[in-house]
């Protein structure tokens, strides 16, 4: 009782009089109240002892620099843990909010002796009756990532092990349903800290890919404020980009719960949200043939076409999805067929820039077998389109769609058969082959001049499939006096010892 009752009179005087508490600081009468409380238990001495402490700091700097140096901090730092009151953890958390305020020099002592860890338990899990101490650690480890006192990953990567996540998203969800006004600002702060663990490590990343954690956040994603979500669908987007977590994304439903959201935020108002909701769906969604399923299932195709149809802006991604959606599986591609995907997919040949990858993907479903996707592609205008293409692509693009054309060439008999009656596609093959005859008196077009080996073998493997479903495959190569470019090309096989080439074009000559 009396060392309560000094302490009460030293707070009364130093509020009064400042030389006072100046007095006090430099006379180091600091030391004997940390050492009162290294050794004391009774709470109502702990209590008047950090408000005194509390009193003495307030408002200076300096005296806090000079409190810190005198190893305070672990004294004052182990009344912060939820056995002690909450009068007692309130002074506490007073004490380590001026700390965390004043320097990098405070701050760094600060994390030395313990500080982060007594910043997680103020995430106290009685969020009614400790909204103050959780808000405050809130501030607290955001000003220590500003101040990067530690590397970001670093600092991530601890406050994880001392189980932050957990206890964030906890009250992550309290205060979406919290009435104070003031709740949405914190929102806004917790999705900020997420977000830096969200650009973290490998192990970070996986640590914040827990059930316990973004099982919730999905779980509340789309009760959250507009502009939280946002936040929270960045850091999606940012852990989505690790392969090790991409499983535990689609066990907690992000899929569906991505596809919906791209259904329900479709105006431009929320364009660069939807952005980020579908570079998420791709990286989580590519190369893996389940997940793809999950989103056509949850209603992705129509979406997609939207998005072809309607934002230049994410176009490149809906068409990668939608393109991806043909190698996944059989149900994919049914019901790609079923939203019209073969008529997108023919739109989509029209643009330069998507062209390649869509020839590549046609050419995968033709290969699958699917009823009615050879009907399609050999329709008169079709084929019109896809001789178009092979006449007037450039020599980069030409090499980049060779092999898909070949590749459906060789797959569809029926495609190649109505290709063999076009006097204008046989022309440009052989001009693809890149041959000068000087006898014949004709020179190439300089787009054809001087293919690549490659390209040279791709040409010579469709011309030989027209050859073996053509009608009259000799008179093929009398009309287009076709003989000597094939022998020309077995010499300069021959002599650049390309061996594939040299079969591909002998077998070619024996047709003659």
């Amino acid at each position: 009782e009396q060392i309560v009752e000094t302490a009460t009179k030293l707070i009364e005087a130093i509020k009064e009089n400042n030389d006072a508490k100046k007095a006090f600081v430099r006379n180091q009468g600091i030391i004997p109240i940390l050492e009162i409380l290294e050794f004391t238990d009774n709470v109502a001495v702990i209590h008047t002892l950090l408000q005194l402490i509390n009193h003495l700091i307030e408002s200076n700097n300096q005296y806090k620099e000079i409190v810190c140096m005198m190893n305070s901090l672990p004294t004052i730092l182990k009344f912060g843990g939820s056995e002690y009151t909450r009068d007692i953890r309130v002074e506490v958390a007073y004490f380590v909010g001026h700390i965390c305020q004043t320097s990098t020099f405070t701050l760094q002592l600060f994390i030395a002796c313990g500080g982060l860890q007594v910043l997680v338990k103020f995430i106290d899990l009685n969020f009614d009756e400790n909204k103050d101490l959780i808000k405050l650690s809130i501030e607290c480890i955001l000003v220590i990532y500003e101040m990067k006192t530690l590397d970001e990953g670093d600092l991530s990567r601890i406050l994880a092990r001392f189980g932050l996540l957990e206890r964030l998203v906890l009250t992550f969800d309290n205060l979406n349903t919290d009435d104070d006004p003031n709740s949405v600002k914190y929102l806004h702060k917790c999705a900020d800290i997420f977000l830096k663990f969200s650009m973290g490590n490998e192990k970070v990343k996986e640590k914040l890919c827990s059930d316990e954690v973004t099982g919730i956040l999905v779980a509340i994603l789309k009760t959250l404020p507009i502009s939280v979500m946002d936040k929270i669908l960045k850091v999606f987007q940012n852990i989505a980009t690790e392969p090790v977590v991409l499983n535990k994304l689609e066990n907690i439903g992000l899929v569906s719960t991505l596809v919906n959201l791209i259904s329900d935020y479709k105006t431009s108002d929320y364009s660069d949200m939807l952005s980020t909701i579908m570079k998420t769906l791709y990286s989580l969604c590519k190369m893996n043939s389940g997940r793809l399923e999950q989103a056509a299932l949850a209603g992705v195709i129509p979406c997609l076409k939207r998005i072809i149809s309607n934002d230049d802006r994410l176009k490149k991604i809906a068409v990668q999805i939608l393109c991806n959606m043909v190698n996944a599986s059989k149900t994919t591609r049914r019901m790609l067929w079923n939203a019209g995907g073969p008529a997108i997919f023919i739109e989509l040949l029209n643009d330069s820039v998507y062209r390649s990858k869509v020839l590549d993907s046609i050419s995968i479903w033709l290969n699958s077998k699917d009823e009615g996707i050879e009907d399609i592609l050999s329709e008169q205008g079709n084929i019109q389109k896809l001789v178009s293409i092979f006449k007037d692509a450039d020599k980069t693009e030409f090499e980049q769609i060779v092999n898909s054309i070949g590749s459906m060439i060789g797959t569809s008999v029926k495609l190649c058969r109505q290709l063999c009656d076009s006097q204008e596609f046989i022309g440009e093959l052989i001009d693809r082959l890149g041959v000068n005859i000087p006898t014949a008196g004709k020179k190439i077009r300089q787009e054809c001049d001087n293919p690549s080996s490659t390209v040279r073998k791709e040409v010579l493997e469709i011309l030989q499939n027209i050859l073996c479903n053509h009608s009259n495959p000799k008179e093929l190569i009398s009309h287009h006096d076709l003989y000597p470019i094939i022998v020309q090309i077995v010499h300069e096989a021959q002599s650049d010892d390309l061996v594939i080439i040299e079969e591909i074009a002998s077998k070619i000559m024996e047709w003659n």
